[in-house]
């Protein structure tokens, strides 16, 4: 699948917040104690690695990479940032999001995200509630993100794109033209298909509709994502 690729979490955050706001890397690369230079070395805080005791030490970013986590790095870096009594820990993954706007959006600050980086959050998925836009390429990998993001395919964006906001069935034409959108929005490294069938025009659906482009999604190895809205039985229930 296609992740978009945050750019080094150094270049947007300030002192206290990149403490515990560090943006994850797939894991700490192998570190040599004769590689002296850091680009930035997180030192003194208090590190939730989430494979090990919370435990008092370093972190040692080189490039774009996460090179050393463990105890007193040695070694010289381009910039110290003190984290003495703050809590250092991977990004977190937030896996429902409307953030759809701001990484779409030709304004370079508003595609940094900093509400979420500000609350420790690096990685989004968006797509959801059978929004967002069919086109995955709208989110362009030449342009920077202040976050690492994923995308559903949304059902809702799929049918309006196909038949607008009209209360009927799709001809089997348009049907086709709805799964050949999913196809290739899965091709294009969409996690999944998303739904959100109490809104319009996803609720004008039926059962066969939903589960037409849902096949398409699961034969790519996507998943499926509903937003369930009142459940209970105050409202329209289930």
């Amino acid at each position: 699948m296609h992740w978009r690729r945050t750019r080094t979490a150094a270049q947007f955050l300030g002192r206290s917040i990149f403490a515990i706001a560090l943006s994850s890397a797939a894991g700490a690369a192998p570190y040599s104690p004769n590689e002296a230079e850091f680009d930035v070395l997180i030192r003194g805080g208090t590190i939730y690695s989430g494979d090990a005791a919370p435990f008092i030490g370093d972190v040692g970013v080189r490039g774009d990479r996460i090179v050393y986590v463990g105890p007193k790095a040695k070694g010289a870096a381009k910039r110290v940032v003190s984290a003495k009594g703050l809590i250092v820990s991977p990004g977190f993954i937030d896996p429902h999001t409307h953030a759809d706007s701001a990484l779409g959006s030709d304004n370079a600050v508003a595609r940094l995200v900093l509400p979420f980086l500000t609350q420790g959050v690096t990685t989004a998925f968006i797509g959801v509630d059978g929004g967002g836009s069919p086109d995955l390429t709208l989110l362009s990998a030449g342009r920077d993100y202040g976050i690492n993001f994923a995308s559903y395919v949304g059902f809702g964006a799929v049918r309006s794109a196909v038949i607008g906001n009209a209360d009927r069935a799709p001809t089997p034409l348009e049907l086709e033209r709805m799964q050949g959108l999913v196809r290739s929005a899965m091709c294009k490294g969409a996690l999944g298909l998303s739904t959100g069938l109490f809104y319009a025009p996803q609720s004008f659906a039926r059962q066969d509709e939903v589960v037409a482009l849902a096949k398409v999604a699961g034969a790519a190895g996507g998943i499926y994502d509903s937003h369930l809205r009142d459940e209970a039985s105050y409202s329209i229930g289930l």
